[in-house]
């Protein structure tokens, strides 16, 4: 069986990329590794492999697994109900990782937003008519930025105050 990336990083993609990996720098693979030996010679982490090795799965791959992650979080949260294990369940029902995983996505909206806004304001034109819709749409992608960022600031405050609650919880459990 033969696996082929959808797309390869470059090697300068890559290198900013490994201060986000959670795997020891001498567990990390080669630059350009084969797909096929990093999935062999991982477990856990072989996402994280593939990615730091250059290899990107598809955009619908990385919606499916998100997706598992969800059901998977409510099945055990529903089993662990169901067998009067109520705090458990909840903390398969914590949506930090989640709101952690849309700041990150609403930050990156907001970078493409930008970078959008910015594209289209170099645009130039001798016909008025289509330097006022380039300007328009500058200003709509604008507003999207602020909008992801706004998001984006909202989903950390709240994973913030979901942590205070938790150490308010753990101070009464050990008085």
């Amino acid at each position: 069986m033969s696996f082929q990336p959808i797309t390869v990083l470059s090697e300068q993609t890559v290198v900013s990329l490994q201060q986000y990996a959670y795997s020891p720098d001498r567990d990390r693979p080669r630059f350009g590794d084969p797909l096929e030996q990093i999935i062999a010679a991982s477990s856990f982490s072989w996402l994280e492999r593939a990615l730091l090795a250059g290899h990107l799965p598809d955009w619908d791959d990385l919606l499916l697994a998100l997706r598992a992650t969800h059901a998977y979080f409510q099945d055990e949260a529903r089993d662990a109900a169901n067998s009067d294990a109520s705090r458990d369940a909840l903390m398969w029902l914590d949506s930090q990782l989640f709101r952690q995983l849309l700041a990150t996505l609403a930050g990156f909206i907001a970078e493409l937003e930008a970078e959008t806004a910015t594209i289209l304001r170099a645009e130039t034109s001798s016909d008025p008519r289509l330097q006022k819709l380039w300007e328009q749409d500058a200003v709509a992608a604008d507003k999207r930025a602020l909008h992801a960022l706004t998001i984006q600031q909202t989903s950390q405050d709240e994973n913030r105050q979901l942590a205070l609650s938790r150490d308010r919880y753990r101070k009464l459990q050990l008085a």
